[in-house]
């Protein structure tokens, strides 16, 4: 990667990130961007491990999201608000179900089929080709209970 192509790189990723980005995420997503404005190119090996400890962040951020708002549905499932009562996340896909296990919502094919899903996956669909969300396994059986990764 040449010094022009890492410039570009940053310049797009900062455009990104200074997307909407809900609040609470305000404060991680200036450390990064901070990061980001700081990044020294003096050698290709360091750029590539500032860059990919940069990514790290970034994935770290959009994963800890898409948990708080899957918890947020489902804590309105639990009250009745919809229907949703677990939340699934691997192999390229992320979904509600219903207390029977049916599912309510499939992104990416079913993609705002469910509204009380919009929000999710509208996250979803803007960050996962770039950080691979979907690919990483996450499931939520109960809103208060620990996010399990292998079943």
């Amino acid at each position: 990667m040449n010094k022009q192509d890492a410039k570009d790189w940053i310049n797009t990723l900062d455009c990104v990130l200074g997307a909407a980005i809900p609040q609470q995420l305000a404060q991680d997503v200036v450390k990064v961007q901070q990061g980001i404005r700081s990044l020294q190119l003096p050698t290709k090996d360091t750029a590539e491990s500032r860059l990919n400890c940069l990514e790290g962040q970034m994935h770290r951020i959009a994963r800890a999201e898409v948990e708080r708002l899957a918890r947020q549905i489902l804590r309105n499932g639990w009250k009745g608000r919809n229907r949703a009562r677990g939340f699934t996340m691997a192999m390229g896909s992320a979904f509600f179900t219903d207390r029977n296990g049916e599912v309510l919502d499939n992104y990416p094919d079913g993609h705002n089929s469910a509204a009380f899903c919009k929000a999710l996956n509208d996250f979803i669909e803007n960050w996962d080709d770039m950080l691979r969300l979907t690919g990483e396994p996450m499931r939520i059986d109960h809103p208060d209970e620990p996010i399990r990764t292998d079943w």
